[in-house]
């Protein structure tokens, strides 16, 4: 918080050194590309106990999707923004919340075509969490009314041109679900609108394989990484429509919510929700964002 007791956010840019600022200053000029065209990317992670646990694995994800889109190089190491991130939950006094990482490309002329010498600037904003961190009241979800393309580069990241996630949403709240999923050009399941998707078939854990079209979540690899850990047998497959219909179980992933169990898709109701495997994955992921906290030794020196 400022003097007055207000948000402040944190602002880094290629041309200035990084800085405080209230949040109700912070602003964005007419030739930023991301406010133009969606030219950028975000992460948005969680708050807990005043760090960041899993910032690691956030910041390699954007570097790639950076690297992808030909963005200029970053003039700042993780260990910088690390401590701007953990700087900015600080001053905001949040303890336990999101924290928005979103990164733009800006300079040039007007037009679609990246000019090779564009500046970027990136702001990280916190806030605390919306509702308690218990497990998740179960979702109902229905499938988008169109396909995904899974040769589509954007698919896989975390860009600021998200309308497709807004029209879904539109489209899941106007029949009275809570969730949308995707299914790809040849039927197969994607994810969800903020989250990827995992199900239980025959004492199984499965989910979309990345030639499938999801994002590569955060909490979608450490799920992978813990439950094969613990001895669960787990899959990455091409998942198909009917899939819905063999599941006893499926979850949806999330780096800010964690693991959130569904208990209907287009009508059919999962038979248990949440079940055995989605607590046992659940009590997993918790456990190892508690104890990457305590390896964190956070706060850091104050920039």
């Amino acid at each position: 918080m400022d003097d007055r007791g207000e948000p402040v956010v944190w602002l880094a840019a290629s041309d200035t050194p990084a800085y405080f600022l209230p949040a109700r200053s912070a602003s964005l000029p007419l030739d930023d590309r991301g406010l133009r065209y969606g030219d950028g990317l975000f992460e948005t992670m969680r708050v807990h106990r005043g760090g960041v646990p899993l910032i690691e694995r956030h910041l390699a994800r954007l570097r790639d999707g950076l690297r992808t889109l030909s963005f200029p190089e970053l003039a700042l190491s993780d260990l910088e923004i690390v401590q701007g991130c953990v700087e900015t939950a600080r001053r905001n006094g949040v303890q336990s919340g999101f924290l928005r990482l979103a990164v733009s490309r800006c300079g040039g002329t007007r037009g679609f075509a990246a000019p090779s010498s564009a500046s970027w600037r990136m702001i990280a904003e916190v806030g605390p969490m919306d509702g308690p961190l218990d497990m998740p009241a179960p979702l109902a979800c229905v499938f988008a009314p169109w396909r995904q393309d899974p040769s589509y580069p954007g698919s896989r990241l975390k860009s600021w041109s998200a309308l497709d996630k807004v029209l879904a949403m539109q489209h899941a709240l106007a029949v009275g679900a809570d969730e949308c999923l995707f299914l790809n050009t040849s039927a197969h399941l994607v994810e969800g609108t903020r989250a990827n998707v995992f199900a239980v078939v025959a004492d199984e854990l499965i989910t979309p394989d990345m030639a499938s079209g999801p994002l590569p979540g955060i909490a979608r690899g450490l799920v992978l990484e813990l439950a094969r850990r613990s001895g669960m047998t787990v899959r990455e497959a091409k998942l198909p429509e009917s899939l819905v219909s063999e599941a006893s179980e499926m979850f949806l992933t999330s780096a800010l919510r964690g693991i959130v169990p569904v208990r209907a898709v287009a009508g059919h109701a999962l038979p248990a929700a949440p079940g055995p495997v989605t607590r046992t994955v659940r009590q997993l992921v918790e456990a190892a964002i508690e104890q990457a906290a305590e390896d964190s030794a956070w706060p850091p020196e104050t920039l």
